[in-house]
């Protein structure tokens, strides 16, 4: 029965793995031809294209250097200038600075750009599947949601394309509604918290995710007289 159980899973982690895969390389081919300058050239074609990567060579010169991450003199030198509503994305910009030493600012940029479309197609993958038991709906699903049109028209703006913590966050929500069980907690509070931390736009949406859903879920559960 284990035995049975383990194989199971390990068919899952596979397929999920294919299906990963298969969103990369259609966001490569959605992105083209960002791949062949990936460490040269910013993807889209925007004047806010400098926005992110200003945040997050920002965001790691303020953490070296010991100075406020809400307040910079590199701008309006000498008084400098405050950054408090300024667009920053801790989440997004953690996981860029990890690929800084390898793939340099530019290319780093380049690839959270791209793996955010990927990962927005896995993410709504899972979360259709578990709604509809359906991998070829769920497949299609993730390509509707990663390759919208307003979505590839944001990329230049990271910080409006890193939805891939979303359906995820949606997914571990309905989970726990459903079927109860306190282990769903964890992964649903630390993907809220994700969404948060890659744009409060994205945890505003959660917020009201959080309250419609439950919400509606409950008028349609109770019993009827």
């Amino acid at each position: 029965m284990r035995s049975e159980r383990a194989t199971t899973e390990r068919r899952r982690w596979w397929g999920d793995l294919l299906v990963v895969a298969a969103y990369l390389g259609l966001t490569i081919g959605m992105t083209w031809p960002v791949p062949l300058g990936l460490d040269s050239h910013f993807a889209g074609q925007d004047v806010d294209v400098w926005l992110n990567p200003w945040a997050t060579w920002w965001t790691e010169r303020a953490l070296l250097e010991g100075q406020s991450l809400y307040h910079t003199n590199v701008i309006f030198y000498p008084q400098g200038v405050s950054l408090a509503f300024h667009s920053f994305f801790p989440a997004v910009t953690a996981l860029a600075l990890l690929l800084k030493p390898w793939l340099g600012m530019v290319g780093a940029h380049n690839g959270m750009v791209i793996l955010a479309h990927a990962l927005s197609g896995y993410g709504m993958f899972c979360l259709v599947r578990y709604l509809s038991s359906s991998r070829r709906g769920a497949f299609f699903a993730g390509l509707v949601f990663a390759f919208l049109p307003y979505r590839m028209a944001e990329s230049p703006r990271l910080h409006l394309v890193s939805t891939q913590w979303l359906p995820l966050y949606v997914l571990f929500l309905i989970r726990l509604l459903k079927e109860g069980r306190r282990r769903h907690v964890l992964p649903a509070a630390v993907l809220f918290a994700l969404n948060g931390l890659s744009g409060w736009h994205l945890m505003t949406l959660s917020i009201f995710l959080s309250t419609a859903y439950p919400v509606s879920y409950t008028h349609l559960t109770l019993p009827t007289n």
